[in-house]
């Protein structure tokens, strides 16, 4: 029995030692690609120093890897971004270094667990990105806008008051007071020809009624029927044959003149917010026929008279809608 211990001991010690984790560093490498133009370096570099991050990359890497291979440890990862294109795109190498009984491989599932966690993370910066500066914008356009009525109203008390007194006053002097406040009426039952009626909650899809404002005149010298998406144009001319190709497409043609309301509750801020809403007067494709249901909130115009209500009303012009 005595000669025989050291054997049992051997091969106990060999046992356990072949049990012993060891320590690997995995490889993780992802194409990163964003949505928008933005510095893809920085933006990368943020994310991946965030140690709530880093936590959960872990734990998707470690998630993702068999059950027969899971680690032991495994240590918050290193990373290193390679540019490809600065506003677009970068390579990401993300190193995992656990303990483990066997060498962990990456797979597919591995990278696209990485992955997921790693784009979630971006989207979410890029969204809390462009809230941020759309917020922005809107606070800019909202003191514009304050200063702006002010003016309107001003103006509009020195022509009644001129109104009032305008014996022996030029007619010239008076025309030239009031178009510092020209004032458009749109009547439901000409011009106005939206499928769901008067309403200004967000997602209605109808047209809010009440005193506006033109928030900014957009197209200037763009030719007729010219296509706008997003307040953009695409290059586009509208013709039958491009309506045919594209027969869902909502479309906007020729100028815009963007609406912003100027009644708090009624058709500004929260979700009743005409500007937010992205409601516009525009030109629309020769053969819609006005004075029936078509737009979704937004009031259309055939283009040669919405080309020349451009040119006739101000920035910041009211707009009366009943």
């Amino acid at each position: 029995m005595n000669r025989q211990l050291p054997i049992a001991v051997l091969l106990i010690a060999f046992a356990a030692r072949a049990q012993a984790p060891s320590t690997f560093e995995v490889e993780e490498s992802l194409s990163i690609r964003v949505p928008v133009r933005a510095m893809v370096e920085p933006m990368l570099n943020e994310v991946l120093a965030t140690q709530s991050v880093k936590d959960a990359l872990r734990e998707a890497f470690v998630a993702a890897l068999p059950k027969d291979l899971q680690p032991v440890r495994c240590q918050a990862p290193g990373y290193v971004v390679t540019v490809v294109d600065p506003e677009a795109h970068a390579i990401v190498r993300i190193f995992f270094t656990v303990e483990a009984t066997a060498r962990p491989q990456r797979t597919e599932v591995t990278s696209g667990a990485v992955a997921q966690v790693l784009r979630q993370r971006l989207d979410a910066l890029l969204y809390e990105s462009a809230v941020a500066d759309c917020n922005r914008e809107f606070e800019s356009l909202d003191r514009r806008l304050s200063e702006r009525l002010k003016n309107l109203a001003d103006a509009e008390e020195r022509d009644a008051a001129l109104g009032s007194e305008a014996d022996g006053v030029p007619d010239a002097a008076i025309a030239e007071l009031r178009q510092r406040a020209v004032r458009l009426q749109v009547d439901e039952r000409t011009e106005q020809d939206v499928a769901k009626g008067l309403g200004e909650r967000n997602g209605s899809f109808c047209t809010p009624a009440g005193r506006h404002v033109v928030r900014a005149k957009i197209g200037a010298g763009a030719p007729l029927r010219a296509v706008f998406v997003r307040r953009r144009p695409t290059g586009e001319v509208w013709t039958p044959e491009l309506h045919a190709k594209y027969p869902g497409r909502d479309w906007v043609l020729s100028r815009i003149l963007w609406l912003s309301g100027c009644e708090p509750g009624r058709n500004r801020l929260h979700d009743v917010d005409t500007m937010r809403r992205y409601i516009y007067i525009h030109g629309s494709p020769d053969s819609a026929e006005m004075g029936r249901p078509g737009s979704h909130g937004c009031i259309r115009m055939r283009n040669e008279e919405v080309a020349e209500l451009f040119e006739l009303v101000p920035a910041y012009a009211p707009v009366e809608i009943s």
